[in-house]
């Protein structure tokens, strides 16, 4: 705990909290800092704590809308605030660019990333963009993003991917309809470890209209199971689901199919294939016979939509895509200690329906009923002690 010298009165003591901990923007209101002996503060925005809904309040002559509280996050966004302040290495997310990447660095609603940076520094994790070029290599120190390319990816790159994953690597690989019929050569890649990537969009008018799905998680795993009562909402995604292959080793990967569309989801080309498509998968291998690794298990977490993870989605608070997104992430980081039942919590609002009358009785009771029962009771005690 650091002991803060401060001057006198409430507002002299504020201003040095900021001045100590440098928070010099002018919206630094309503923190919530964590420090650990001063070795690296963590403040926090208050205002993240709970996630609102604008609901329209009723009313005859014009609309009105109020905010609804409906997920508080505190639980979560303290856990890895302790764990930031406490820990001595903070993990690194990089982003690979160069192929047409979302870009963790950008602010444009439909392609940009700042908003999921943003939230992986609240979790402890610094982003940090990539490049494969020349005699650069995929650091150890992370994991690896590699979000919606639209082009193919150089042989060299896809090289150092495959060396990365067989030393024990993190891989979140997300793919968008940009990419549909093309190959990037991820697909390949991922095949080696139990993945198939679709090559057509995937639609479902039943759960959503026009180019938007509404995902339904149904396999337990740890990378979903503090979402399983929430929905992501992705935008025209491709199928990423299980390898079907007769012949699977002992030592293939293990690979889940975590989220699916509706049932009567079909292929964009082939309205006659309805079913529910997979949509997310995740893969855990351990160590390779011979090769050394520091990290242990592969783990690879592969997405068919990647701009459900967009500034746009995460600001509109599309279904649970923000939560998902830093799930996988400590997934991947093996950070179980973010994941075992830290989800955002509902908020319950409960109302009582009350006629005039019954309004009226209940007025006396709190006003005149109550203040009376304590009045006798008082009473009786002082004629009991009189005698």
């Amino acid at each position: 705990m650091t002991r803060i010298a401060t001057a006198a009165g409430p507002a002299g003591r504020a201003q040095t909290v900021k001045a100590l901990y440098k928070l010099t923007f002018p919206s630094a209101t309503n923190v919530i800092i964590f420090d650990c002996e001063g070795r690296r503060p963590f403040p926090i925005d208050g205002n993240l704590l709970t996630s609102y809904a604008l609901e329209e309040i009723p009313n005859e002559k014009e609309r009105e809308y109020r905010k609804r509280p409906v997920e508080f996050n505190g639980e979560r966004i303290f856990t890895a605030a302790l764990l930031a302040v406490t820990s001595t290495n903070q993990p690194h997310a990089y982003f690979l660019e160069g192929d047409g990447e979302h870009s963790s660095m950008s602010g444009d609603d439909t392609y940009g990333y700042s908003q999921f940076a943003g939230l992986l520094r609240q979790s402890w994790v610094q982003p940090q963009a990539l490049t494969l070029e020349g005699t650069n290599t995929v650091p150890m120190d992370g994991l690896l993003i590699i979000a919606g390319p639209q082009y193919a990816l150089p042989e060299p790159a896809l090289r150092k991917i495959d060396d990365y994953l067989a030393q024990g690597g993190r891989l979140f690989v997300l793919f968008n309809f940009l990419t549909t019929n093309k190959e990037t050569g991820l697909e390949k890649l991922l095949a080696k470890w139990g993945l198939e990537v679709g090559r057509t969009v995937i639609k479902d008018e039943v759960t959503y209209s026009g180019s938007d799905i509404i995902v339904t998680l149904t396999n337990r795993h740890p990378v979903v199971n503090s979402l399983m009562t929430l929905r992501l909402q992705m935008i025209e995604p491709l199928s990423v689901g299980k390898l079907r292959s007769p012949n699977v080793s002992a030592e293939a990967p293990q690979v889940e199919e975590v989220a699916f569309s509706g049932p009567a989801a079909f292929p964009k080309d082939d309205r006659r294939s309805r079913r529910a498509w997979p949509l997310i998968a995740v893969v855990e291998k351990g160590a390779i016979k011979g090769v050394i690794t520091e990290r242990g298990a592969t783990r690879i977490v592969a997405v068919g939509d990647s701009f459900f993870l967009a500034n746009q989605a995460i600001m509109a608070g599309a279904g649970a895509n923000g939560d998902f997104g830093k799930c996988a992430v400590n997934w991947l980081l093996a950070r179980t200690q973010l994941l075992e039942g830290i989800g955002p919590q509902r908020v319950h609002q409960y109302r009582i329906l009350m006629s005039a009358k019954q309004l009226q009785n209940a007025e006396w009771i709190l006003v005149a009923g109550m203040p009376g029962a304590v009045l006798l009771l008082g009473g009786l005690v002082w004629l009991r002690r009189r005698k």
